[in-house]
């Protein structure tokens, strides 16, 4: 009973977080007072910043509560062990990822969706920005997607059961995404749970996953923006 218990309150903490994350940080109002504070011009950079570093922090602070919690979790043992397979999924996901942008980005003429942030006066500095708030959200949102409920539901439900709950959730997440990316969310989620009841380690789904973000964010930045000139400020 205690067990049950404890991972069902670690998946309604979880749940609440991502609840409050997508309802109340990313709600219209607070996009619209964003718009009117910061302008037209300097809206997309500043509500993309923002979403994913407040995320981060919701985020991360419940992730962190609820690892405390799950003292029965299955596989956040070792969240962030390292070991060869780790390394090699790791790498060989990077390449795949960087190569896959890079061919979308070419076949398809540049992508409308990326990169996220919309401003023509991109330079090294604020590329170097655009890929550390990547890292710094999505790694606290794997460990909470792909750790935390994902280990809960195993421990109440099993193995297929806890893959279909962590994929509708991650769906659900996208649904202001178009269509085709909250489709594409379903494989991709399969993929990185299976990866992760694989290695028993959450280092290569943040791998993959912020790869994917920087590498597409990348590509959009290179084709699209004419503007584009590296600099060291």
């Amino acid at each position: 009973m205690k067990f049950m218990n404890e991972n069902m309150t670690v998946i309604v903490i979880a749940l609440g977080a991502l609840g409050c994350y997508q309802f109340l940080i990313l709600s219209p109002v607070l996009r619209t007072w964003f718009l009117r504070k910061f302008g037209a011009a300097n809206f997309s950079l500043s509500w993309h910043l923002f979403e994913r570093l407040t995320g981060a922090l919701l985020i991360g602070i419940s992730s962190i509560i609820c690892y405390l919690l799950g003292s029965e979790s299955k596989i956040l043992d070792h969240p962030f062990l390292l070991n060869r397979s780790v390394a090699w999924i790791s790498i060989v996901s990077i390449i795949l990822m960087i190569t896959m942008a890079a061919a979308s980005t070419a076949f398809a003429h540049g992508n409308a969706g990326y990169p996220q942030i919309k401003t023509g006066q991109w330079h090294l500095s604020l590329i170097l920005v655009n890929a550390l708030a990547w890292f710094a959200y999505l790694l606290p949102y794997e460990f909470l997607l792909r750790g935390i409920l994902f280990s809960a539901f195993l421990n109440i439900t099993g193995i297929a059961a806890a893959i279909m709950f962590n994929i509708v959730i991650y769906a659900a997440i996208h649904f202001h995404k178009p269509r085709k990316e909250m489709l594409g969310c379903l494989p991709f989620g399969i993929l990185l749970c299976i990866i992760t009841l694989f290695t028993r380690s959450l280092v290569p789904a943040i791998i993959i996953h912020s790869s994917m973000a920087v590498s597409f964010d990348s590509a959009g930045i290179f084709y699209q923006l004419k503007t584009f000139k590296p600099s060291l400020s």
